[in-house]
């Protein structure tokens, strides 16, 4: 079990899991989340379990992993926005910081997440791995 106490998210082709390694905590979004039903259990994943499990712990930070997901939905960029702004609602000295990792050699994250760090300027840095 990870330090947040969090089950693995399975829904469709997508999945997303809590990882401790080396003293970090990374979330890690792998697959494709373009069934209807993955984008909302993706929200839920994110909003309602890994947002209330890190303020819980008092995380300063984690890393958000998504080099492994083949395709995200405008309603699964929406879910991340929504966490963004579940983030920003906190108190200056509550929030988190969260550094999203992710691959330029994939057309949609290569363009399609760098409008994210224009919603969370202070406590989201994008982190291309390629």
């Amino acid at each position: 079990m990870n330090r947040l106490g969090l089950e693995p998210l399975h829904v469709g082709a997508l999945t997303g899991e809590v990882l401790d390694a080396d003293g970090t905590v990374s979330v890690i979004l792998r697959g494709d989340s373009d069934a209807r039903e993955a984008s909302a259990a993706l929200d839920e994943f994110l909003v309602r379990r890994v947002h209330p499990a890190v303020l819980r712990t008092g995380l300063k930070g984690l890393q958000l992993d998504v080099t492994g997901l083949e395709f995200l939905n405008s309603a699964g960029i929406k879910a991340l926005v929504n966490w963004l702004l579940a983030i920003k609602q906190q108190q200056p000295q509550s929030r988190y910081f969260i550094v999203l990792q992710y691959d330029e050699g994939i057309t949609w994250q290569s363009k399609g997440l760098k409008p994210l760090a224009c919603v969370a300027p202070s406590f989201l840095r994008l982190e291309p791995l390629r």
